[in-house]
């Protein structure tokens, strides 16, 4: 069943002007993505289930262009295309409309007054909606992700019913914080859940680094993990998934732990971090943490400066000057000060950095760390 198809959107008030020219029989088609064109060579950002909209000013000279156009989109998979006749176009070539309801592509007349940016917002804002209330149902691929704390074996079973053999590489990510959809994730094989913990398992392209599929994550999400913290963890294999989730819940419970609220971490990058909280003893670590941390304690106890909280926040920024002076709202000049005055007490090289993470680790939330 579709979550949102071409009669979904001409039913949205902001299209009450619009009117079907041809392909009214396709009307059922998927409306995933939409997109605006103004330039000949459109085809080239050709995407599967996607609505498009155009003023027609690239073809106004070359009707036989549009026509080529609408033919790929046909062969494309294109959900529907919409323009604004009268602007540049006054008609379409009877070859198109002969095509379009041959095979039910659906062309729309689009009020002229109608801006783009008002289609944008409320058509996507529309598909995430219905993305995200879509229920999953018994049996769905998404149950896999779903059991993989409480059945592995079972959450295994599913996903190999679905098509996902143990034996495939997928990369699988958890994420903590807004996260209303992923349509953009279309372009790739993926399975995802909501139910308990928003987990995606995306399959890998051969060869693929985290660092590149970090870069094509955040391509195609368009900074919709801005205010989210992500944790990755592959490529491994189907039939390894549970391990793996297990794995970036424990470095993502590390990172929230480090004051990250937000960004990409692999696992790798927590893994040593990760194991010191597994196995270390808490008295003898949190003794050690105030040993290390004590000048900045003892300062912190005679004025204002807070120096173990900049240091907390400044290396959970990746010691970015100017989000952590945003984040303490202080200035830059201030937080240079602050970070300069903890030199005079620690050193603030890679060695220290280290230790100092995981010291502040178990300072500032010595009982939940350990007893998670």
């Amino acid at each position: 069943m579709s979550v949102f198809s071409v009669d979904d959107l001409l039913r949205l008030s902001i299209f009450d002007g619009a009117s079907i020219l041809a392909g009214e029989s396709g009307l059922g088609r998927d409306v995933k993505f939409i997109d605006f064109i103004e330039v000949p060579d459109a085809y080239r950002w050709l995407a599967k289930d996607t609505f498009i909209f155009t003023a027609g000013y690239a073809f106004r000279d070359t009707p036989d262009a549009l026509t080529e156009l609408i033919r790929v989109y046909l062969s494309g998979g294109v959900s529907g295309f919409g323009i604004k006749l009268g602007r540049f176009i006054d008609f379409l070539p009877d070859e198109i409309y002969e095509m379009a309801n041959r095979a039910g592509f659906p062309i729309i007349s689009l009020p002229e007054a109608l801006p783009y940016a008002v289609i944008a917002k409320t058509v996507m804002r529309e598909i995430f909606k219905r993305e995200q209330e879509e229920p999953f149902k018994e049996g769905d691929w998404g149950e896999g992700l779903f059991l993989m704390d409480r059945d592995p074996d079972g959450a295994i079973d599913i996903l190999e019913m679905h098509g996902w053999n143990r034996g495939r590489k997928v990369w699988a990510l958890q994420i903590n914080g807004s996260f209303p959809s992923v349509p953009a994730l279309a372009s790739r094989p993926h399975l995802l859940n909501f139910k308990d913990k928003t987990r995606i398992a995306v399959l890998a392209e051969e060869g693929e680094t985290p660092d590149k599929f970090l870069e094509f994550l955040k391509s195609v999400t368009c900074g919709m993990f801005d205010t989210s913290l992500v944790s990755l963890y592959g490529p491994c294999l189907v039939e390894k998934l549970p391990l793996a989730f297990k794995k970036i819940s424990d470095a993502q419970y590390v990172a929230i732990s480090l004051g990250h609220t937000q960004g990409f971490f692999t696992y790798t990058q927590l893994e040593l971090l990760t194991l010191v909280c597994r196995f270390a003893d808490k008295k003898s670590i949190i003794f050690c943490a105030q040993k290390l941390l004590s000048p900045l304690i003892e300062e912190d106890s005679r004025g204002h400066m807070e120096l173990v909280r900049t240091l907390s926040v400044w290396l959970a920024c990746e010691r970015s000057v100017q989000r952590a002076s945003s984040v303490l709202y202080i200035h830059r000049n201030t937080l240079r000060y602050r970070l300069n005055k903890i030199e005079t007490f620690i050193p603030l090289n890679e060695d220290n950095l280290f230790l100092l993470r995981i010291a502040l680790m178990f300072y500032c939330a010595p009982s939940t760390i350990h007893n998670k």
